[in-house]
């Protein structure tokens, strides 16, 4: 299969001065950076923009990013003091385009940058044209409750749920709903929506520091979750989001349990790691690292509410909801206070799952498809 950049390298050349919102994990199929190939191909690419990481995707999470240059092209920041392009650097392009390897997560923040600059580009008056990218989750299941308009934020820009089945071409469309941006989406070529990343024969290039492999977002639309509480998501080591734990935890325990819930596509064993960053940094943590035995079967904001569950139960005293701001990070990865009170009320996490479910049931995701089954 060919990306939207791939197969917009094929078309007529974009005249004009061109403005690039990307970061160097969009490659082409040969492994060239989106910027590289397109000037190549005849693209004026006069002003580079970047989303959360930074556009060589070093920066940490949530870490704010300077404006720079990268070989003389000026890179603005739209994870800095700005979230948005600005009027001012749009004045005089002919379009923005944008290519970012997303992760089919409402809480990872390209989909928020992107539904900032399809704002500025509708009041600039130019086009906004995506180059678009697999989900690396597929394109057939959705999860999660939809967000709710009094938490929308950076970790939820919009009434999506969390695991939203969408390209990012797709999620444009959606995002582009009431902004009515001149919206134009390069279509891949070959992709299905029963693809998961491992069957495009495209390579993957971390798009965020915390996102290694292909198969991280899928399970990163449930361990996130852990974020929102006093473990470890596992930042700081070798495995962001694939293996979860804290000093206090036991870890063959946890996975005893865990692997009892029989939760489809997944397994869990006992794991020993020291972080260098974030929580627990330099001490020893025990927990569980997950593995995804049947990418197909899996579902993970499921499985993250089972891992909230089963950490209450096992470490009561312990267990705790984080902080951010002032405000529940839990509910603000969440975008509802409902599944933070149903555990407080002492909700299984089943229960929490079909309610959960239902919400998902209601998006009506087919009317934003551009791919087939």
């Amino acid at each position: 299969m060919r990306s939207g950049l791939d197969v917009f390298l094929a078309l007529p050349t974009l005249h004009g001065a061109v403005g690039l919102l990307t970061n160097v994990a969009s490659l082409t199929v040969d492994g060239r950076t989106a910027l590289r190939a397109l000037r190549e191909s005849g693209v004026n690419v006069t002003a580079l923009f970047s989303p959360e990481h930074g556009y060589y995707g070093l920066g940490g999470a949530g870490e704010s990013i300077a404006d720079s240059q990268h070989n003389g092209i000026p890179i603005y920041s739209l994870y800095g003091a700005n979230r948005a392009p600005s009027a001012d650097v749009l004045n005089g392009l002919s379009a923005v385009l944008i290519d970012l390897q997303d992760t089919g997560n409402r809480w990872y923040t390209f989909l928020a940058t992107l539904g900032h600059t399809l704002r500025s580009c509708q009041k600039a008056g130019i086009p906004a044209i995506v180059l678009d990218r697999p989900d690396p989750q597929g394109g057939l299941i959705v999860e999660g409750n939809l967000a709710e308009a009094s938490l929308f934020s950076m970790v939820a820009p919009d009434v999506l749920p969390v695991r939203y089945g969408l390209t990012i071409g797709e999620a444009a469309h959606f995002l582009n709903r009431d902004v009515h941006a001149d919206l134009r989406v390069v279509q891949m070529d070959g992709w299905r929506r029963d693809m998961l990343f491992a069957d495009t024969g495209l390579s993957w290039c971390a798009p965020s520091p915390n996102m290694p492999h292909a198969e991280t977002p899928l399970l990163y639309s449930g361990t996130c979750l852990i974020e929102g509480t006093n473990f470890s998501e596992g930042r700081g080591t070798a495995l962001p989001f694939e293996q979860i734990g804290a000093p206090f935890v036991q870890g063959e325990a946890l996975a005893d349990v865990l692997n009892g819930l029989h939760l489809p596509g997944l397994s869990f064993t006992p794991v020993w790691f020291r972080p260098t960053a974030s929580k627990y940094a330099g001490q020893r943590c025990e927990g569980v690292r997950v593995h995804v035995r049947d990418a197909d079967a899996v579902h993970g904001f499921t499985m993250g509410l089972h891992l909230i569950g089963t950490l209450r139960a096992l470490y009561p005293a312990e267990f705790a909801w984080t902080d951010w701001g002032g405000r529940s990070g839990f509910e603000l990865l969440t975008a509802t206070a409902r599944i933070r009170e149903a555990f407080e009320h002492g909700q299984p996490a089943a229960e929490i799952a079909a309610w959960c479910a239902d919400e998902a049931d209601s998006f009506a995701v087919r009317e934003w498809w551009l791919y087939p089954i």
